[in-house]
């Protein structure tokens, strides 16, 4: 037996032998228990994704696409421009501070968290990223009553044309050679929201991104063909690219993404 469960079942056999009604204190304890688990089980994913449900959403009745429609973007690239979102009331007034659900319906792209909370003006910007097969993609907002339906359009990679993930933490620049150079340990950023890796090699390799440039560009020269390039610029404290996901990101939604 685990020491948690250990400390539980001992939790309740004592409260059984400290009260005369038994069984039933013991039910009663249970339930309590199950019950706050299953508020956090609600709660911490939401405070854990930037947004707490607030009870203004209860009160949105249509949700307006106010720019970012029609755009396209490279495969696993971020669209031009942010999707602004507005939220009304049945009396057409903005609703400030109500949370939006976000979900991928087409595309297998993703956004940075699955929530997104109106400002005073009852409008929110949302970055959208493609999935990795070029094509139609689809991204559902709900609040209330409300949804809305945005789609984009993700184009095929382009031969030399750089395309950088989120925040610029991958780089991923195509060739026409049919082989890969990639450089996962010579990042430097270090963003507050991603934790520390707990374990595993953490420091960075000096300079290897930068030799991987001038190693795709030798090749360009000598051959008239570059290879495909993947270079992180995560800090290997961050993310460890070349490991088992486990390891690698330990974790953390940003970092695996």
């Amino acid at each position: 037996m685990s020491s948690q469960n250990a400390c539980i079942y001992g939790f309740f056999r004592a409260e059984r032998h400290a009260n005369g009604r038994g069984t039933r204190a013991v039910n009663t304890r249970l339930i309590y228990l199950l019950s706050l688990l299953l508020v956090l089980a609600v709660a911490v994913p939401a405070v854990r994704a930037g947004a707490a449900v607030t009870g203004a959403e209860a009160r949105v009745r249509n949700l307006l696409l106010v720019s970012g429609a029609g755009q396209n973007a490279s495969v696993a690239a971020q669209l031009p421009a942010d999707l602004v979102v507005e939220a009304r009331d049945s009396a057409g007034n903005v609703v400030a501070n109500a949370a939006l659900a976000l979900e991928v319906r087409k595309g297998g792209g993703w956004t940075p968290t699955p929530w997104a909370v109106t400002n005073e003006e009852g409008r929110v910007s949302i970055p959208w990223y493609m999935g990795p097969r070029p094509g139609e993609q689809e991204l559902r907002a709900a609040a209330g009553a409300a949804r809305l339906l945005i789609t984009a359009t993700a184009e095929p990679l382009e031969a030399r044309k750089t395309t950088s993930g989120h925040r610029d933490y991958v780089e991923f620049i195509p060739g026409e050679l049919p082989f890969i150079i990639s450089a996962p340990h010579g990042g430097t950023q270090r963003p507050d929201d991603i934790p520390d890796r707990a374990y595993g090699i953490t420091s960075r390799d000096f300079a290897t991104d930068e030799i991987a440039h001038l190693l795709a560009e030798a090749l360009d020269d000598l051959t008239g063909g570059r290879p495909h390039l993947v270079v992180v610029h995560l800090h290997r404290i961050k993310l460890d690219a070349n490991r088992p996901i486990e390891e690698a990101a330990q974790g953390d939604p940003l970092a695996q993404r």
